[in-house]
């Protein structure tokens, strides 16, 4: 019986908007810029993105001005 892998079960999981909008806020609030770069291309590519996703730098210096960065699916909003 074949297991699924880890990374089959993440984007699989980042399909759904509520766990993709999740897994997006805690990189933006905790991550690197490395890690919130490769946060948004997994969501991407989960969601059947061909090409990568480049961050602006400045977006991520927002957070060393003590913005913070809150991802919410339209389902949730809609809901």
């Amino acid at each position: 019986m074949p297991t699924e892998s880890w990374d089959d079960y993440l984007m699989e999981e980042l399909r759904n908007p509520e766990i993709a909008s999740g897994f997006l806020s805690d990189a933006f609030e905790t991550g690197t810029p490395v890690e919130i770069v490769h946060a948004i291309n997994r969501v991407l590519e989960a969601n059947g993105a061909k090409n990568g996703f480049e961050i602006p730098e400045e977006l991520i210096a927002l957070r060393k001005l003590g913005l913070h960065f809150n991802i919410t699916s339209s389902a949730t909003l809609a809901a």
